[in-house]
């Protein structure tokens, strides 16, 4: 199924997890606005030569429910050294960071998937560069929850 198939059915059948994987901004400042205060856990990162590899839980902080599971392949060299710290020691927020210390991105590659084992959770791949240069900052893979899921714990009037 090409991406654009595969977007309109999840537009269809998914309209939150649609919501959530087609745009192009900071995942994290999105799932703020939809879903409230977020928080990191599960998270193991490791250092494979010049790449920081993270998995973690994205998860919503007033419920504890989980809203997406993440793999991010950093690339530090082309980050500020003020944000390698909290990156490196600390459960924040990759967005978050990118947000706070001023790094614009661009966003490519986009692909659409759901998982192929029951229940269908929706997720996307893709790639982050820095606005300046072209570097690569990140390869992301996301998966989220369920769409039920989803639905549940979305707040009432999001921004």
């Amino acid at each position: 199924m090409k991406d654009a198939d595969t977007a309109q059915a999840l537009a269809r059948t998914a309209p939150v997890s649609h919501g959530l994987l087609t745009h192009d901004q900071l995942m994290s400042l999105r799932l703020a606005a939809w879903f409230g205060a977020i928080e990191v856990t599960d998270l193991v990162q490791t250092r494979q030569g010049e790449r920081l590899v993270r998995h973690c839980t994205l998860r919503q902080h007033a419920t504890g429910g989980a809203i997406l599971q993440a793999r991010l392949v950093i690339y530090p060299a082309v980050l500020p050294m003020a944000m390698l710290p909290p990156l490196e020691n600390g459960t924040a927020l990759f967005g978050q960071l990118l947000h706070d210390h001023g790094v614009a991105v661009s966003f490519g590659g986009r692909t659409l998937f759901h998982t192929t084992h029951p229940p269908r959770r929706w997720g996307r791949r893709h790639h982050m560069r820095a606005c300046d240069g072209g570097a690569l900052i990140c390869e992301v893979e996301e998966v989220l929850s369920t769409e039920a899921v989803l639905t549940n714990l979305r707040l009432k009037n999001p921004t």
